[in-house]
């Protein structure tokens, strides 16, 4: 399976890293580490999540440690997974549903 970062979701990472590398030296690459297993669990069963909501193709995923929301597309006629965005739980999801 091809996964494919949207760029808004390469933007919210990034976003993400700054602000746990702020918290603690080291803490961006853990971060990266549980972000990339999640990737690998949803890869697992992509159509097994719930989705986002209904007027959408959008599933969601929720990390545990960093309670990090991963927003992603199954396309599987194409076999692809693409991450749409990727947010602290803590921040308005509003923000981040198209």
């Amino acid at each position: 399976m091809r996964v494919l970062h949207l760029s808004q979701a390469l933007a919210d990472e990034q976003r993400e890293m700054t602000f746990w590398k702020g918290q603690s030296r080291g803490l961006e690459i853990e971060f990266l580490d549980e972000l990339e297993n999640a990737i690998e669990t949803i890869k697992r069963a992509p159509e097994g999540y719930a989705r986002a909501s209904k007027n959408t193709k959008l599933r969601r995923f929720v990390e545990d440690r960093f309670k990090t929301a991963i927003l992603f597309r199954y396309v599987k006629e194409d076999d692809l997974l693409m991450i749409a965005r990727v947010y602290n739980c803590r921040m308005d999801p509003k923000r981040f549903i198209p």
